[in-house]
């Protein structure tokens, strides 16, 4: 049996360090952070996610109700949900239902980023509820959520959920974020096409019925097509585009609509990039935002954790979700190249703020204190 133990304890020790190097960390600096007053914009983001529950408080009695509840309603195995105990230390995680692929890769991050966390700054003893999915809005979901669920993304009116960053399950995304940099510099401003580029999924759910043509990204790839002076928008060939009717996906090759993937590396040839919501919020706004080109962003009632600060006209510029007025918003860029450039450096300097490694550890580690005094009211 110790053998056993021993050999476990080894796998679990060498998967913890390859993944702990994954995170672009400063074990020092970031201890310093944890220990010294937390940014304000920090506490007023997990002040403002708390709220709903500062007077209640969070009990047993609601966690296991959720826990109970959300996973045996219909679709409940799409929420993810799993529960994950600290206690001196020491972690326990439980889950009702299988989970995807996908969602087992998030928990087995999340889990070792919390690891990381314990050994720099100890951890709380905590009781919470996690999501693993994009995001955790669904109406019957949230009718039978009493507790709070954690999650990466949520609608601006969910006020069931609280934000917790998706760099905890995604370690690789700052190789991301040094690549994009290093482009950034190669790219001159002046020397990018003046026009708004997209590539991404239609990951905005199944696409084969008759009404796909009236969501966001399917308006946005319509607009491009009538306007290719001004925005070069295109879905790529995967999981996503393979779940549609054959009719449309033979209509769409014909339109043009499927394009070749580009490297967010190689879209930074373009002084403007659009980002637009699927199911969840763009993952691509965060990289987007390092990148030295204008944002284009969709409006949009889903949130992520480092929202709040983003400013329209100063971070990025808007635009209406069935982009209507796309193509005025390009324009004005193309006439205001010095505003368009303020707005693009502004990104990267809010960027490299908010969306470091760091930033995100250093959050994760605020929210799960401010979080285990509503379960503990008396600390």
């Amino acid at each position: 049996m110790s053998y056993f133990v021993n050999f476990v304890f080894c796998v679990f020790s060498f998967f913890l360090f390859s993944e702990l190097y994954s995170w672009n960390i400063n074990f020092e600096s970031l201890e310093n952070k944890c220990r010294l007053a937390s940014p304000e914009w920090m506490k007023k983001q997990i002040t403002c996610d708390l709220a709903p529950f500062s007077n209640s408080g969070v009990t047993q009695e609601m966690l296991e109700e959720t826990w109970e509840e959300v996973p045996n309603v219909q679709g409940g195995e799409i929420a993810y949900l799993v529960r994950v105990r600290i206690k001196n230390g020491m972690f326990d995680v439980e889950r009702k239902l299988k989970l995807s692929d996908d969602a087992e890769k998030h928990l087995e991050n999340f889990l070792a980023a919390l690891q990381i966390l314990q050994k720099i700054a100890s951890l709380p003893d905590l009781d919470c509820l996690v999501s693993l999915a994009d995001h955790y809005d669904r109406p019957l979901f949230l009718r039978f959520t009493k507790a709070p669920v954690f999650t990466a993304c949520k609608a601006l009116a969910n006020h069931r959920s609280i934000l917790f960053p998706s760099g905890l399950w995604d370690p690789r995304r700052s190789e991301v974020f040094e690549r994009v940099k290093t482009a950034s510099s190669m790219y001159e401003w002046e020397k990018r096409k003046e026009v708004a580029f997209w590539r991404g999924s239609l990951s905005e759910g199944i696409y084969p019925y008759f009404d796909w043509d009236f969501k966001p990204r399917s308006k946005l790839m319509f607009f491009s097509k009538y306007h290719p002076d001004l925005v070069d928008a295109g879905t790529i060939e995967n999981d996503y585009f393979e779940a549609m009717n054959y009719v449309w996906k033979m209509w769409m090759m014909e339109n043009y609509f499927l394009r070749d993937y580009v490297s967010p590396e190689m879209q930074l040839k373009h002084r403007y990039l659009i980002a637009i919501d699927s199911i969840a919020a763009p993952c691509s706004l965060q990289w987007q935002l390092f990148s030295g080109s204008t944002v284009l962003k969709a409006a949009s009632v889903q949130f992520e954790w480092f929202y709040a600060d983003l400013i329209p006209y100063v971070h990025y510029v808007p635009f209406r979700q069935d982009s209507v007025d796309l193509g005025e918003k390009v324009m004005w860029l193309r006439d205001h190249p010095e505003e368009a450039l303020e707005i693009a450096k502004n990104a990267q300097v809010f960027a490299e703020e908010r969306l470091s490694d760091e930033s995100v550890f250093h959050y994760t580690y605020l929210l799960l204190k401010e979080y285990a005094t509503l379960l503990n009211p008396e600390l």
